[in-house]
């Protein structure tokens, strides 16, 4: 009998190959760590509907589902269950500091999101939960973070080493997980946490089981406690076998 009780698994970078699709043999192990007893759920930077609600239905998923880096929590049937957005100030001046400095923007609210060329049109009829920058190169990234380090209560991480990604102070995939482990009595010692970027280190140290993909950061694997095979390796069933199944 496993001691795990849950995986929380990233997409992109790390369930989804490079194709943006969950191989069979991932989709084969995730079925196989259920029926040992280890549910699985995703903890994602993406929003909900759409592209995740397809794949959470394709496998079935019956746990609440986190996106957008723990702003959102949804269920499996599709309802919004924790909403977490940015401040309205905030959000303006992530704006301006876009406008200036950011290759590419995006923000979004909990089923939609906005880009640059239609994001100034639709900026105070909404209310945000994600900001999203992507640099022109390093010295592009660092005066955004350092413009960004200047706004009071957010939250920085990154799914790219040339992207940040911004939500509410306290917001995390981590944060998130800890509080549905404790609604659904899950000690965190039994869970299990795979990710490949920044936005995946808070639950990778919550867990008593932090895997790193092979393609991860170098951040993120210098806190794993373990490192799996990259994403277009099946990296993700490789981390089940090693880990639940002992093979």
């Amino acid at each position: 009998m496993t001691k795990w009780r849950l995986l929380a698994v990233d997409l992109d970078g790390t369930l989804l190959n490079e194709h943006r699709q969950i191989s069979k043999v991932n989709r084969e192990w995730l079925h196989k760590a259920r029926e040992q007893g280890v549910d699985f759920t995703f903890a994602t930077g993406r929003l909900y509907p759409g592209f995740v609600q397809k794949f959470a239905t394709e496998l079935a998923i019956t746990k609440p589902i986190i996106s957008l880096n723990g702003s959102a929590i949804w269920s499996c049937e599709g309802k919004l269950l924790e909403f977490y957005p940015l401040e309205k100030s905030q959000v303006h001046a992530m704006y301006t500091i876009a406008k200036q400095h950011a290759s590419h923007y995006w923000v979004c609210t909990e089923k939609d999101v906005f880009y640059d060329d239609t994001f100034a049109e639709e900026i105070d009829k909404h209310t945000f939960a994600k900001f999203g920058f992507v640099a022109h190169d390093a010295d592009s990234l660092a005066q955004i973070k350092k413009q960004l380090d200047a706004i009071p209560n957010l939250e920085v991480t990154n799914t790219h080493p040339l992207n940040l990604e911004v939500n509410p102070q306290g917001i995390s995939k981590g944060n998130a997980l800890r509080t549905l482990c404790q609604q659904w009595n899950i000690p965190t010692d039994a869970l299990i946490t795979i990710g490949d970027s920044l936005n995946d280190t808070s639950m990778l140290k919550l867990a008593g089981m932090g895997v790193a993909m092979g393609n991860a950061q170098d951040e993120v694997k210098a806190i794993a406690n373990q490192i799996t095979s990259n994403n277009t390796e099946d990296g993700v069933a490789k981390a089940i076998q090693t880990i639940i199944f002992s093979l």
